[in-house]
């Protein structure tokens, strides 16, 4: 059979392609029969996957509390699921918990139950998964399968590619008969008619052309041949005679080309001798270049793509080789054994692109000394004649020191990195751990001072633990914005607000500090000044309290002059001087670090020395700066400049939050209001809060409780606590807003965090408003009032200045009858900070002035010895 396939065109034709065919539809068999068993494997296992989702899911509660009849009326549920065999949940110590059927409860035993298990097995297809409840594995689910789903899948798989393969082959066989037709049949004519040429030497014989493809092409050749050699036979005499002539002419004209030869021979000869000659000039100079290159400190290296040409005494030095280990070698070898296997193919393809590109890269690699030592160099390729030939010449240089040094650095990087990852993290639970129990201090002192019920004394020490409690706050307010600031924490929260009214705002509350001196507090504001601005009012706020707060706080008398005026197109800048007593010139820069304090600073309580550098910081951060300029004995000049974007005029409301708030309108009562908190103090608090003034308070301890308690109380405020267990205020915020009567309900965010960024997190989420812990009471009523338009009755205005003016004048005028000695003896006390001094001091005091007594107790208790020193410095100059 295979001898007949060999003598036959025919038949090798058929053969070929009918053996081709085969092996192609052998091979995409195979693969269809590989893809589709995967594919069924994936759908199966991706199935599974979403039915034990939805089995965990309803799993969980059976498995939380014990409920047996519960989980086996779930799997029972699975019965109609095609193939389904054996359905299984085992509990969190892998012992049976239900099943379905309820036959054979061991079918679990010996299975890994710490990942998820999809196999083939002993007839059967197996599928173990973990159930999880708040990252938490409580129970595992085992599913069976019967595996004669598979088994049916591969016989239609069987049937339909034996079915493709039989039908491949039979047209495969048919083509090939129509194909060899087309090529043999003319090659076998022209075979019958070259046998007939030569057995009748008739060479007129001519083949019929079929087409003009390539045997239609051998057509015209051979009836060509088969003409040329007919005319050849009856021209032969005529053809000899007319080669002898040429023959002829053609020696006439060896005899001049010989002579043409021998003299283009005498010219070679003198232009091989000039050859010689340059060449000698060239193997000098060649000489010279060997040495230049041996002297370099650089590495070098001449190599072709077959051996290495050339290396100077560095490079030998470099890879501790000597240079009869490296010229002359195969290049292929040799830099496979001094390139590091991971730059091998780089350092070659830069090879390449220089020999066939000519084009010139540096770039660092890494070779393997002769002990194995690795180190880094940087080369650069470049192309050079060398010899007959071209060359790569690589100069190359030792960077390990400086690759050490970049390593360290990244190192040191990634530390530094972690550390302010810590940092942030440390934050994030100080803001809370700190600012929770502090909601508690400020919560119940501002409940207890409206109690009218408390006596004098009473009243002074809740004022006291107040204001202590609100000193504390900023300082750790200062000391959590610092961490902000170097952790890269704190955002920017821009909003359109009134400038003009901002600065008159942040200096009213400086009106009773500078009514104690003699300082006059004047705003001047350019006509260029926009008044309404797009920027973070409240960083701004920060930096200019801080900076007329140090001007009042270091000023006794003179004025203190505020200039807001415009720098250039979106930069704005406010200049705060004072008449101080100036800071000395080598302070001007340490100031702005954190807790670095002038002389003066030091010796006044009250201060962190974190003001400066975190005004700094927000400048910097706003696209501003604060700079400082000062003179001993005249005064100080703080310049802070932001960038701001242009807003449009609106509404700004300005709330009244030092003024009491008496009660509720009774306009809008009954108001209700749900306290979501998981902390009792808290909800206490509000409680505490908000009752005595008319409104209707239910409570929640968590967001779960939260959104129940909504759905059937339905009030028109909700006071959201962020962080809570079973369900954050977050998650429960969204389920409240996604209901058709939580669209309008109006939700206050209470969190103890203070990043920034949360603010806008949680607003976005659907929160209206956003109070921080610790709050002010009249915070807390004020966000109410402007999110819902409710009104209250207040104290009225007068009452409220009397007794703060009573409170500022009064003092003054007593301490004036005090004795020198006793005012100097305070004053003193109160200059070193020492608080007992100071109490035994003021004891004296209260035998024959109970009143001041009480008054210097308010400000010792909240230690505001900066207010006490001001107090006596002022009664002194007064008895001058």
């Amino acid at each position: 059979m295979f001898k007949r396939i060999r003598n036959s065109v025919k038949n090798k034709i058929i053969a070929i392609q009918v053996i081709t065919s085969i092996v192609m539809l052998s091979v995409f068999l195979v693969i269809y029969i590989i893809l589709e068993i995967n594919d069924y494997r994936s759908t199966l296992m991706s199935e599974l996957d979403a039915l034990s989702e939805v089995i965990s899911y309803n799993a969980i509660p059976a498995l939380t509390f014990n409920d047996q009849e519960e989980a086996v009326r779930l799997l029972r549920s699975m019965d109609q699921y095609e193939g389904m065999k054996y359905i299984q949940l085992i509990d969190v110590q892998g012992e049976h918990f239900a099943s379905f059927p309820e036959d054979d409860k061991g079918r679990h035993k010996n299975i890994d139950f710490e990942q998820g298990i999809f196999n083939f097995n002993q007839g059967e297809i197996n599928y173990t998964q973990a159930i999880l409840e708040q990252g938490e594995i409580i129970g595992y689910l085992f599913i069976q399968l019967e595996i004669d789903l598979l088994y049916r899948k591969l016989f239609n798989m069987f049937l339909v590619t034996t079915f493709v393969f039989l039908l491949g082959i039979f047209i495969s066989f048919m083509l090939a008969n129509y194909t060899q037709k087309a090529i043999s049949k003319p090659i076998m004519e022209l075979k019958e008619t070259f046998d007939h040429i030569m057995a009748t030497k008739d060479f007129s014989i001519k083949l019929t052309k079929r087409g003009d493809d390539e045997i239609g092409r051998l057509y015209d050749g051979f009836n060509e041949m088969a003409g040329a050699i007919d005319h050849y036979r009856n021209n032969l005499e005529r053809l000899v005679d007319e080669r002898t002539r040429e023959l002829k002419n053609s020696n006439e004209q060896l005899q001049e080309a010989t002579k043409a030869f021998e003299d283009m021979n005498f010219a070679l000869m003198n232009e091989i001798n000039d050859r010689t000659k340059a060449e000698a000039e060239l193997k000098e100079s060649e000489e010279k270049l060997r040495i230049i290159m041996q002297t370099m400190d650089e590495g070098v290296a001449v190599y072709n793509q077959k051996e290495i040409k050339y290396v100077n005494s560095a490079f030998c030095k470099l890879l501790g080789y000597e240079e009869s280990e490296l010229a002359g070698h195969s290049t292929e070898t040799i830099t496979r054994q001094i390139i590091h296997p991971d730059d091998y193919e780089g350092v070659n393809n830069a090879a390449e692109r220089c020999l066939v590109l000519k084009k010139l890269e540096r770039m660092e690699y890494r070779y393997v000394r002769s002990n194995g030592e690795i180190i880094w160099v940087s080369g650069i390729p470049a192309l050079i004649p060398w010899g007959n030939e071209k060359a790569i010449i690589a100069t190359v240089v030792d960077i390990t020191n400086h690759k050490i040094a970049q390593e360290e650095l990244r190192k040191a990087k990634e530390t530094a990195e972690s550390a302010n990852q810590a940092k942030s993290a440390f934050l994030a639970n100080m803001s809370h751990e700190i600012r929770t129990p502090m909601n508690a201090v400020l919560g119940y002192s501002q409940i207890l001072q409206r109690d009218e019920n408390l006596t004098a004394k009473q009243q002074q020490y809740i004022s006291s633990i107040n204001k202590s409690g609100e000193h504390l706050l900023a300082l750790i307010n200062d000391i959590l914005d610092m961490s902000k600031i170097e952790a890269g924490r704190i955002k920017l929260v821009p909003v359109s607000f009134d400038l003009h009214s901002l600065l008159d705002d942040i200096c009213e509350l400086f009106n009773l500090k500078i009514a104690e001196k003699d300082i006059d507090l004047q705003i001047h504001i350019q006509e260029n000044v926009p008044r309404y601005i797009f920027a973070d009012d409240g960083r701004i706020r920060q930096v200019l309290i801080n900076l007329i707060g140090n001007a009042v706080k270091f000023s006794n008398n003179g004025t203190i002059n505020i200039d807001l005026v415009m720098r250039k197109e979106a930069l704005l800048a406010v200049s705060v001087s004072d008449q101080g007593p100036g800071i000395p010139a080598e302070m001007l820069e340490k100031i702005f670090e954190p807790f670095e304090q002038t002389e003066k600073g030091i010796n006044t309580a009250g201060g962190t020395g974190l003001g400066l550098a975190i005004s700094k910081k927000i400048a910097d951060l706003m696209g501003g700066n604060l700079t400082v300029e000062s003179k001993l004995g005249i005064g100080s000049i703080f310049t802070f400049s932001f960038k701001y974007e242009a807003a449009n005029e609106v509404q700004f409301k300005k709330s009244l939050t030092e003024t009491k708030v008496l009660a509720v309108d009774s306009a809008h009562l009954p108001f209700k209001i749900l306290v979501v908190d998981d902390k009792s103090h808290n909800r206490n608090i509000i409680k505490e809060m908000l009752e005595p003034l008319g409104f209707t308070c239910e409570f929640a301890v968590d967001g779960q409780e939260a959104v129940d308690k909504f759905r059937e109380w339905q009030p028109q405020v909700i006071i959201m606590d962020i962080v809570m267990p079973v369900m954050d205020g977050r998650e429960a915020t969204r389920q409240i807003r996604s209901m058709a009567e939580g669209k309008q309900v109006v939700i206050i965010a209470v969190t103890a965090s203070a990043l920034d960024e949360e603010r806008a997190e949680i607003l976005s989420l659907g929160a209206n408003d956003f109070v921080r812990k610790p709050f002010k009471m009249n915070d807390l009523l004020e966000s109410i009032r402007v999110q819902t338009g409710i009104s209250y009755t207040y104290l009225q205005k007068g009452d409220q200045d009397s007794t703060l003016e009573a409170q500022i004048i009064s003092p003054i005028e007593i301490l004036i009858k005090i004795d020198a000695n006793v005012r100097k003896q305070l004053l003193r006390a109160a200059t070193l900070g020492d608080i007992n001094r100071v109490v035994r001091i003021n004891d004296k005091i209260r035998i024959i002035q109970p009143e001041l007594a009480d008054y210097l107790a308010q400000l010792t208790d909240s230690f505001n010895f900066e207010a006490l020193i001001e107090l006596i410095e002022n009664a002194e100059k007064q008895t001058l």
